[in-house]
This record gives C-alpha cells, structure tokens and sequence, in this order.
C-alpha cells in the first residue's frame, strides 16, 4: 500500500510533466529557443519517423532553429490524452497525440503525432530525456481535406511516409484480421 504522501508526490510528478509539455509547446511556437532547450536534459535524444536523430542540446538546438527559420508562425498542441507513468523517484515516461499548424511560404502545413517521452528528474525539475515523434500526417491542409478519408499515406512534398499508426503491431493486426481488400 502506498501512504498519503506518496500519492500526493506522484499526483504533483503528474501535473509538473504535464506543465512540461504545455511549456514545450509555448517556448516552441514563441521561438524563446533558450527556454525550450531547459525542457531537455544535457544529453536528451531526439528521434522522428522519418529517421532524424539528434542527440544533447547542442544539437537539439541547432535542429529547431534550422527548422523553424523556414517556418512562418506555428501553433503546437498537445492533446488531453496523457499518459504517464511515474518509473522512480527520478524517471518517469508518457505517451500522448500533438496537433500541429505551420505556415510554410504560401501554404498551412498540419501534422499529427504521437509523442513518446521519456523524464529524468535532474536538480528537482522533470525534463524530457528522450523524445520519439511519430507522425500520423505531415500534410498541406488542403491536400488532407482530400485525402484524409483513404488508407493513402499522407506527407507533404514527398518526404518518408508516416509511421503511425501504420507500423503499430495492433493496427498491422487489426488490418490484417479485419479489413477488406
């Protein structure tokens, strides 16, 4: 069983990861770089679906400001349906879906994602130690419109399809069990 107290402590791990992803969002579409790289550890990782892969802030930093500098406003949010779960006293993982806007030259870009995180807790402050995006659209907003509705992959301007949900066995299984041809 486990005390009062404890559950307290982990109910308060729960809220500061979540204010850590909403802080991650506001740092990112505010461009406060500085801001955003304290929501990672030293040595965080980074991983996309389409095989990008960056390691310590260093680097994370130079990926954001290389991506973001083509990018005209952006509008990140991260959905209600967190799930975290507390491993120690000083890690703790989640999974959760992101919607995101980005205006690129003339065109509204949107995507879909799923985030996989994983926390360390460093000097009383959770931050994220790994990140894994994995997206179910990358899309021209009008190209989704069209498309959204078919089993097509969905990406803009011909760069790696989605993985999600594609790639989870559960859907492979789901598809394979049930679908028609």
């Amino acid at each position: 069983m486990t005390t009062l107290e404890q559950r307290i402590e982990r109910i308060e791990h729960r809220i500061e990861i979540t204010e850590l992803i909403a802080r991650y969002c506001f740092t990112l579409d505010l461009r406060d770089i500085d801001a955003l790289m304290g929501c990672f550890t030293e040595d965080a990782e980074f991983r996309r679906s389409d095989g990008t892969f960056e390691s310590g802030r260093d680097k994370l930093r130079q990926y954001y400001i290389d991506n973001l500098k083509i990018m005209g406003p952006t509008l990140h949010s991260p959905q209600g349906n967190l799930i975290i779960e507390i491993d120690g006293p000083h890690t703790a993982s989640s999974r959760h879906y992101g919607l995101a806007e980005h205006a690129v030259n003339d065109e509204l870009v949107v995507a879909a994602m799923t985030y996989h995180h994983s926390y360390r807790r460093v000097d009383g402050s959770w931050l994220i130690s790994r990140r894994v995006v994995d997206f179910w659209y990358f899309a021209a907003a009008h190209d989704l419109i069209d498309h959204y509705g078919t089993r097509q992959d969905h990406w803009w301007r011909g760069t790696p399809g989605p993985q999600w949900p594609f790639a989870a066995e559960t859907y492979k299984n789901f598809v394979a069990t049930y679908a028609t041809p």
